[in-house]
């Protein structure tokens, strides 16, 4: 962080205008007004101190206070303390502004901390350099030389490369466009133990890495992200399907509204993360909706070393093509692909098998009806809000699509489902596979 700020000009000697003659009583008193306050503390040593980490939205002490104890070269950056309140009030007290009041102090700091701006992921960013005369191009090809990504034919080769790219490219948007869209979520497959979540971390950095988000749509969420780049939703993110669309709302949000835990006010907080998700299972896919932001990865070997000596030269690249221009999404064909992908990791519902068994015969039929027809113990008062939702669910996955509703007989008014013959062909054909 100190390193970044330098590298802005941070610290070093600043060119100020004329300080403003300092407000007086009739009698000649110097005021404890806020204009007082805050041209005493910014025209001296406090006025190096204080500085704003916009990554975190947290007010931060970059310099050892004056008259603090300990050696200035062995201070370590860190957040606004109330202490620092009293301390500089002490500090005014023996500086011609004996009476000053706590909250003038409060608000004079607030205002120096929010003219010295950190941005530690953007600092780094903008401090990379690539050429592409003259540096290798790896952004297309660093999931497969990295993480042991093996394509399996011309068409995974394209969207491999494609989500190699978009998943850093996105990653500078948010940091160098804080609050923009950017929701599509890598997938890392892989066995367990073979360090998809350290692979993750070394490539957004230790301080910038959190892989241990609260519950989704939380205030404890929402802060929990401030001063990360890198968030992984681990295993157990995808494990309750009655998390999932809470999931799908959390991910696409582009910034938090919240009040912090002892904040006086609520925030408002543009992010500036990206998701990952990691995952040693084949069907973790829960809904057949929404699925369009979650992108499939298969790893095997990941080679750490290497990532790590590639990095900057990654994030370089990234960068450029950013200001490049370049889309952080997929194509529409990809996307085509990107679905297909996700389909083949859905966890199947048992009632799949039993839909496509029992109403092999039928054409069209309701919700209660399929019930009764799968299941013979089952009657009608019997049927619960549940079941009909996964009857619903059921059907959709078995090549049946909802068709209006029943406009005569004893199933009016109820929605009606029917057979789409192409889906169910297949499905028909896949289960003959099988029993081969």
């Amino acid at each position: 962080m100190i390193d970044g700020a330098r590298a802005k000009g941070f610290g070093t000697e600043l060119t100020r205008e004329p300080s403003s003659e300092l407000i007086k009583s009739s009698r000649g008193d110097v005021i404890n007004n806020h204009h007082n306050v805050y041209t005493t503390l910014r025209e001296s040593a406090w006025g190096q101190v204080f500085a704003f980490n916009e990554l975190a939205g947290t007010k931060m002490v970059l310099e050892k206070p004056p008259g603090e104890r300990g050696n200035p070269s062995f201070f370590k950056p860190r957040e606004v303390k109330d202490s620092d309140y009293s301390r500089v009030a002490k500090w005014c007290n023996k500086n011609g502004l004996p009476t000053v009041n706590k909250n003038v102090i409060i608000d004079c700091i607030q205002e120096l901390c929010e003219e010295n701006i950190l941005s530690p992921v953007r600092h780094y960013l903008e401090g990379l350099r690539f050429d592409p005369a003259h540096h290798e191009p790896q952004l297309s090809h660093w999931m497969v030389r990295y993480l042991g990504a093996k394509p399996g034919s011309p068409e995974e080769r394209q969207y491999i490369e494609a989500v190699s790219r978009l998943s850093l490219i996105q990653a500078v948007a948010r940091a160098l466009n804080p609050g923009c869209k950017a929701d599509s979520v890598p997938i890392l497959e892989g066995c367990q133990g073979i360090g998809k979540s350290t692979a993750i971390r070394v490539l957004h950095g230790a301080e910038w890495f959190g892989d241990a988000l609260p519950p989704m749509g939380t205030k404890d969420a929402s802060d929990y992200l401030r001063g990360l780049w890198g968030v992984e939703l681990a295993e157990l993110s995808f494990l309750r399907k009655a998390i999932m669309e809470v999931q799908k709302a959390f991910i696409s949000r582009r910034e938090e509204r919240f009040r912090p835990a002892y904040g006086r006010e609520e925030i408002v907080y543009p992010r500036r993360c990206v998701f990952w998700g990691t995952t040693n299972r084949t069907d973790y896919i829960k809904d057949d909706t929404g699925n369009r932001r979650y992108l499939p990865i298969k790893t095997t070997k990941i080679d750490f070393e290497g990532l790590k000596a590639s990095r900057d030269m990654l994030w370089a690249e990234a960068v450029y093509y950013y200001n490049q221009g370049e889309q952080y999404w997929l194509s529409e064909e990809l996307a085509v692909y990107a679905n297909e992908q996700t389909n083949e990791r859905f966890e199947e519902d048992p009632w799949v098998e039993v839909v496509q068994r029992k109403l092999r015969e039928f054409t069209k039929i309701s919700l209660r009806q399929a019930c009764n027809k799968s299941f013979e113990n089952i009657n009608d008062k019997d049927i619960t809000k549940e079941m009909i939702r996964r009857m619903s669910h059921c059907l959709q996955r078995a090549g049946w699509r909802k068709d209006g509703r029943f406009n005569a007989g004893p199933q009016r008014n109820q929605a009606r489902f029917v057979k789409d013959a192409e889906k169910a062909f297949e499905g028909d054909n896949a289960q003959e596979r099988d029993c081969f």
